[in-house]
């Protein structure tokens, strides 16, 4: 939800205010939302909040739930991904958002690149609990192969000294910690910077999910980066 309308919301649709954003409410039933309004994990909303606001290239933006998280930051996103983006678009018009969509061969370099990794999907345990016998050995290492390409291929898109911002929904660490660190191995151009974004939900209370970021080691130089907002209200991880 908006953040500045949550208190508002929270009264007119009987919810409570998330936990770890300001954009996040809780709610039993969901009936008419608001047109600002959307159904969204709240970890989600808080892997967003690894995006700095600006220009951001969302590199595999599927049905458009990161892309309206951005938005809803004040960002302004172009979506691209290898399926049509007419659900994303349609998302986007009824939250009354611009979004722009392309294609990624013609995706223009961006300052920030968000990569929303097709992945197992294990954090999304808790709400589809037959994922467990649809997982495969072999599923599992064509996802591991599809991210490493997956990555190299946005990480053409980064502008020189710009982010490169990795997410799943999954806990297994080879999709995370893994891809992330056997991206950096292939790619000596980009620096990790600031802290991963780890979620678990025995912890948490959201979906599990896993965020890192890279800059470019452009002709702009990377530089360290400050604690980031979300990193301050969690506390170590």
């Amino acid at each position: 939800v908006p953040a500045g309308r949550r208190q508002a919301l929270a009264q007119e649709l009987g919810g409570t205010p998330g936990r770890w954003t300001a954009t996040a409410l809780h709610v039993e039933r969901v009936g008419d939302l608001p047109a600002d309004c959307w159904i969204q994990d709240e970890g989600s909303q808080l892997v967003a909040e690894l995006v700095p606001v600006g220009p951001v290239l969302d590199w595999c933006a599927g049905a458009g739930g990161k892309s309206l998280a951005l938005l809803a930051r004040g960002c302004t996103v172009t979506a691209a991904d290898v399926r049509p983006l007419d659900e994303a678009l349609r998302r986007a018009r009824r939250a009354r958002f611009r979004l722009d969509v392309t294609t990624h061969a013609d995706a223009p370099t961006s300052p920030t690149v968000l990569v929303d990794a097709p992945c197992t999907g294990t954090g999304t345990l808790r709400r589809d609990p037959a994922l467990r016998w649809r997982l495969t050995r072999e599923w599992f290492e064509s996802r591991v192969v599809l991210q490493a390409r997956v990555l190299d291929e946005a990480a053409e898109k980064v502008a020189a000294g710009g982010r490169l911002v990795y997410a799943t929904c999954s806990v297994l660490r080879r999709e995370n910690q893994g891809a992330v660190e056997s991206f950096l191995a292939r790619n000596p151009g980009f620096a990790r910077v600031g802290q991963d974004l780890v979620l678990r939900p025995e912890e948490h209370g959201t979906d599990g999910f896993f965020g890192s970021c890279g800059r470019s080691r452009g002709t702009s130089g990377w530089r360290s980066e400050p604690t980031a907002s979300w990193a301050t209200r969690m506390g170590p991880g």
